[in-house]
């Protein structure tokens, strides 16, 4: 009865704590990948004769919040979610199967 208990309110506890880092995970890593994209492809079109519009990260980030507002900052965050979410849930789910046999194990040996 006791195991049952654990089991239930230590999965609980990674489910949310999955869900809460993967929200934080995506909307902080959307936007660092997003600037440091906007500079890889001008790199690309300045060796191809292109003009330079960014002169860093930081700039990057600045033009493109002025230019499209948290609109464009956040542009593709959908998709990163539809991405990241069912792969942080096997993640996270097979650490929580590991975790909690290990635990039931554990328990049944100090018995």
């Amino acid at each position: 009865m006791l195991e049952a208990v654990y089991s239930k309110v230590s999965y609980l506890v990674i489910v949310v704590f999955a869900d809460s880092f993967i929200m934080k995970h995506a909307c902080v890593w959307n936007v660092c990948v997003q600037f440091k994209t906007k500079m890889q492809i001008q790199i690309i079109r300045a060796k191809s004769g292109g003009s330079v519009q960014y002169r860093n990260v930081f700039h990057a980030g600045w033009c493109i919040l002025q230019g499209y507002g948290l609109r464009g900052v956040y542009q593709g965050l959908g998709a990163t979610m539809l991405r990241d979410t069912p792969a942080f849930g096997i993640y996270f789910g097979s650490y929580c199967l590991h975790f909690l046999s290990n635990f039931v194990i554990c328990e049944r040996q100090m018995k």
